[in-house]
């Protein structure tokens, strides 16, 4: 590509393009042929007053003349990467890197560049000595430090990260903190990380728990998701095994109990199995009769979650779902209305909460 071609390169090219002689360039510009043959060749560059002339006699613009790009294309970025891998591999890392340097230096802005240099340099620090593992550190962090404003939000997240954590290393944990007030991201799990490095552990553990309380929470909405779409594309048996899957889920991780039955409802209401609807039905409701207490699980046990709200929710959860029965079964549920077990479960659950 002519953005990656030194300007000898160009100079011959563009020339021998023209139909022009080296003789026909030195006399235009009133120097000697050996001049223009050394700038061909590489070994010395035209003076700065004479390059507008050079360009133009050459029917290009100075950008192209002086091979001036002020980012590089995604494939221009993949071939220097794989080209620092090559030279780490042939010649040793310390030159690898220096060639990283080099690129960094000829588009000094080019924020992609800086993101994947850094993220592919980065396993390799572990396999170099401690001392030059700091070394290298510290140049990847004054470069990863230019792009932590970054308006692109993967490499901003990625320039912080290695920030933060190369601070919290060094015990800065002053500057790890203030960085976080910029993370585009949730920061739960490296504050928790920060206090543990400060050997603060039970506001650690809070965030911890609180994260992996989110994270559980989420995973079961998407396994509901897919079933609901497996039941939509007639995949009844990955439906099936994805409704068992956010069953375990559930009750793993301390959710609500009464959730953990939620996919396998879809399913049976999807196949219009009116005992196994029933059977399902029962578990579900039985999991509402009682209180529920998430923070007797040992996975949340730093969490205050003892809120008489959330204490009493499966029984509003109940009361909520016996009225939704109650009422005109919708199209999808009518084949409950004539089960002789579905009419005994709704009268055993209205006189109990009448109690």
């Amino acid at each position: 590509m002519e953005d990656n071609m030194k300007i000898s390169q160009i100079i011959k090219e563009k020339r021998k393009h023209l139909g022009l002689t080296q003789e026909n360039i030195a006399e235009y510009l009133g120097v000697s042929i050996p001049a223009v043959s050394k700038w061909e060749n590489g070994t010395t560059y035209p003076d700065i007053t004479l390059l507008p002339g050079l360009a133009r006699l050459l029917k290009t613009d100075l950008n192209t003349l002086m091979s001036f790009n002020e980012e590089m294309s995604e494939v221009e970025i993949k071939n220097v990467v794989m080209k620092v891998q090559s030279i780490i591999q042939e010649d040793g890392f310390e030159d690898g890197f220096q060639f990283a340097l080099d690129q960094v230096r000829a588009f000094p802005t080019c924020e992609n560049l800086i993101y994947s240099l850094g993220v592919f340099l980065q396993p390799s620090l572990g396999l170099q000595s401690v001392e030059h593992q700091s070394k290298y550190r510290e140049e990847l962090a004054k470069l990863y430090f230019r792009i932590r404003n970054s308006e692109n939000i993967e490499i901003k997240k990625e320039a912080i990260s290695f920030l933060f954590y190369l601070h919290c290393e060094k015990e800065e944990y002053e500057k790890a903190a203030t960085l976080l007030n910029d993370y585009p991201a949730d920061t739960k799990l490296m504050m928790a990380y920060l206090h543990q490095q400060k050997k603060e552990y039970e506001p650690a553990c809070v965030l911890l728990e609180h994260r992996m309380l989110e994270i559980a929470v989420e995973m079961q909405s998407i396994l509901i998701a897919l079933t609901q779409v497996s039941l939509s594309e007639n995949r009844g048996d990955d439906a099936e095994e994805l409704a068992c899957i956010q069953e375990q889920l559930a009750k793993q991780f301390g959710i609500l109990e009464c959730t953990a039955y939620t996919a396998k409802l879809e399913c049976a209401i999807n196949k219009k199995d009116a005992e196994y609807c029933t059977k399902i039905l029962s578990l579900l409701l039985a999991s509402m009769e009682g209180k529920t207490d998430i923070s007797s699980n040992i996975l949340y046990k730093h969490l205050n979650l003892s809120d008489d709200n959330m204490e009493n929710l499966p029984r509003q959860l109940l009361s909520s779902m016996i009225e939704q029965l109650k009422s005109e079964l919708h199209d999808e549920t009518s084949f409950l209305k004539e089960n002789s077990e579905f009419q005994s479960l709704l009268r055993r659950y209205r006189e109990y909460l009448e109690r």
